[in-house]
């Protein structure tokens, strides 16, 4: 996030993934999230092909709605409520979508413009790279049912508090169930849907997290 590390040095995030690519050959790679504060669907569509290429397709592509405050703003945007984030985040996955998966794209939203895209390589009937959705929200998390392979959480809601996992586990809990009944509710089978907790967010950098989840659905 920029309002973290405006005074550290750090590196774009395709590039790196590129650079990661060519000297590996077996982890998976991704980015932890593009959002739309800074990313418009169909570039960011084919900077992911591009990497996935390179990678042999081990890429994974993180998405998220996009931090309110500084990261919002760093590029002159105007400040969105939680609703118009939330129908931004919406379009902005719906349309990467459509971009990877058809190719052929014209779309109009006030988010977006798509006019003649006309993307190769494209998915078509074979299966697109992977999503890991973030979500903490209803709204996310049915969006998350539908296109996510992955969904993401780091327990609660824009919290970087440093919490002990005890006090985290119920949010995690109830974040689980209200994501089954997302994918229920869309007709999909919720062990379909791999789950990713970003545990340094909220707990801590508590190593003992992984033994502690070991055995629960994740």
């Amino acid at each position: 996030m920029w309002r973290w590390l405006a005074d550290r040095r750090w590196y774009g995030s395709i590039p790196t993934l590129t650079a990661a690519a060519m000297v590996t050959h077996t982890i998976g790679l991704g980015m932890l999230v593009a959002t739309p504060n800074f990313r418009h669907p169909a570039v960011l569509a084919k900077d992911l092909v591009s990497v996935d290429d390179i990678a042999g397709g081990r890429l994974i592509c993180g998405l998220g709605a996009g931090a309110p405050g500084y990261d919002a703003k760093v590029l002159g945007g105007t400040p969105l409520r939680p609703r118009e984030r939330a129908d931004r985040f919406d379009v902005f996955v719906e349309l990467l979508d459509a971009v990877l998966v058809r190719g052929d794209v014209d779309a109009t939203s006030p988010w977006y413009t798509a006019s003649g895209v006309a993307f190769h390589p494209r998915a078509g009937n074979g299966p697109r790279l992977p999503f890991a959705v973030a979500a903490t929200g209803p709204r996310g998390m049915a969006l998350t049912a539908r296109f996510g392979q992955y969904w993401i959480t780091s327990g609660p809601p824009a919290d970087f508090g440093m919490r002990q996992l005890r006090e985290v586990m119920p949010v995690l809990r109830e974040q689980m169930h209200r994501v089954d009944a997302a994918c229920e509710h869309a007709g999909r089978d919720p062990a379909t849907l791999r789950r990713l907790f970003v545990a340094d967010a909220a707990v801590g950098r508590d190593h003992q997290v992984a033994g502690r989840l070991r055995g629960r659905r994740r």
